[in-house]
């Protein structure tokens, strides 16, 4: 990915942590208060805070993993997604990403939720300052990381042990933990734009934050707003990785199983090959198997004609009647690798110290996306059992003179008035069935915290988060009407 940034920044609040190192002494009273008056004054200055868990006990002792990580850490080498930075972390899987959403053809497309240990997006729980976050996923807890503004992310906590009994059940797996700036006082505007060396994935990014300490730094306010553009990528701009043209790669079962001892016959049953394509099924239409020892079928060509296609290697009856060369479908002439996405999000962060036991805080965003997936076409099978429509009739309009004689030298369509033939097809020519999502998400927290009596502290704090998703189904054939007739596709 080539990329190019842009960093404007004035009067940047910063931190600074002195550490140092000797002999310890023994003090005198006086020593002991000079000693402690200068501890307040460093932690006003600067801190350092371990999170990972609501106890707020600085002995607690604990076995259990923790790892942070600040933002600049996840997005210096150009990533725009937050949730696909931070798969790269050992301690995540790639289970929604922007990649592995993106041919989903339903409300998924263009998601980023978070899995632990690859033990379910249900079993990780995301907060953002220590509370929880509204859904981006109807029915579930899932939370797109990607709606966390990148600008005003401090650092990221991830606890990988199981915090189920802190939290709840959703915590099985951990918790990750985005910490928000508190005090920026300044002004940032930050552009990105980028390519991949192909020339292709165009992503775009442009924000701006401003911040302003107040009340002799008691207050602070934060606004943050960001625009996300990402161009998709489709499987047919990576035919080496999805085979879109060239036929995919894949372990392939080359030999029968069927009768082998358990401990094997000492033969290797599967191979990994390239090229291989679905045998039964083709992007102009199947008719069906003409030789079951060559791997022959009898099919349509582009221009309506019908041919036989022998593939260089079959592999009938060892998987779906997968074949190397030939003409049957690759399943990846169409679809999506990575999603469309353009997400626009607003931030408000602030908080006034009244005292050290009362300072009220309120925390408010708006995010609206929009991505588009494209996943596999839609596909007609009039073979028997399975889903699709009826068996196509010889006596078609559409069936030419040629094209109706190699049938009938191939047993078929005898009866041109009464007679039919079976066609399956992967509707390429219709383009990939597609999934535009657009969410909205909305969400209010405020509250009030503090510490007394030195070792007390309290946060109370009401959250209302609002989730709306809007999706639209394009490109796939309506079969049949609610009472299960034929209809659409299926009578045209």
């Amino acid at each position: 990915m080539k990329s190019i940034r842009f960093l404007a920044a004035t009067a940047l609040a910063t931190a600074t942590i002195f550490t140092t190192t000797g002999t310890a002494w023994a003090q005198t009273p006086a020593a002991d208060q000079a000693a402690e008056e200068d501890e307040e004054k460093e932690a006003k200055e600067g801190s350092i805070v371990v999170t990972g868990s609501r106890i707020a006990r600085p002995t607690l002792e604990s076995d259990v993993p923790l790892t942070s990580v600040t933002v600049e850490d996840l997005t210096g080498t150009g990533e725009l997604s937050l949730g696909d930075a931070l798969n790269d972390l050992p301690s995540l899987r790639s289970t929604f990403s922007s990649g592995s959403t993106s041919r989903n053809i339903f409300s998924s497309s263009g998601l980023s939720i978070l899995d632990l240990r690859g033990l379910g997006t249900d079993r990780t729980l995301v907060l953002v300052n220590g509370r929880r976050h509204v859904t981006a996923s109807p029915g579930d807890n899932a939370f797109d990381v990607n709606t966390i503004p990148i600008d005003l992310v401090e650092r990221i906590d991830i606890v990988t042990g199981g915090n189920s009994a802190v939290y709840g059940s959703d915590a099985v797996a951990g918790v990750v933990n985005f910490v928000m700036k508190r005090d920026f006082d300044g002004n940032s505007i930050s552009a990105q734009s980028g390519i991949s060396s192909r020339g292709d994935r165009g992503q775009h990014f442009v924000s701006g934050l401003f911040g302003k300490n107040f009340g002799d730094g008691r207050g602070n306010i934060s606004v943050a707003a960001e625009y996300t553009r990402q161009d998709p990528l489709l499987a047919r701009q990576r035919d080496k990785l999805t085979g879109a043209y060239s036929g995919r790669c894949q372990f392939q079962t080359v030999e029968p199983t069927a009768g082998e001892p358990a401990a094997g016959d000492g033969v290797f049953d599967t191979e990994f090959l390239c090229g291989i394509r679905n045998a039964t099924i083709s992007d102009t239409g199947t008719v069906g198997l003409l030789n079951s020892t060559t791997g022959a079928f009898l099919r349509f060509a582009a221009d309506g004609s019908v041919f036989t296609d022998t593939p260089t290697r079959t592999f009938l009856g060892l998987n779906i009647g997968a074949q190397i060369g030939g003409d049957g479908s690759t399943l990846f002439g169409v679809g999506g690798l990575l999603a469309k996405v353009d997400r626009y999000a607003f931030n408000l962060l602030s908080h006034y110290d009244i005292s050290d036991g009362f300072k009220p805080f309120i925390e408010a965003k708006y995010v609206l996306t929009k991505s588009s997936g494209e996943g596999q076409p839609s596909f007609f099978t009039s073979v028997p059992g399975t889903l699709g429509g009826p068996a196509m009739r010889c006596n078609n309009g559409f069936l030419t003179a040629s094209a109706l004689q190699t049938l009938q030298s191939n047993g078929i369509c005898a009866n041109v008035a009464a007679g039919t033939f079976p066609l399956a097809r992967f509707n390429v020519d219709l383009g990939g069935r597609r999934g535009e999502t657009e969410r909205e998400t909305l969400r209010f927290v405020g509250g009030v915290e503090g510490t007394f009596n030195d070792d007390w502290k309290y946060e109370v704090a009401a959250n209302y988060g609002k989730f709306k998703a809007t999706t639209f189904s394009r490109n796939n054939l309506y079969l049949f009407d609610v009472d299960g007739n034929r209809d659409g596709f299926n009578i045209a």
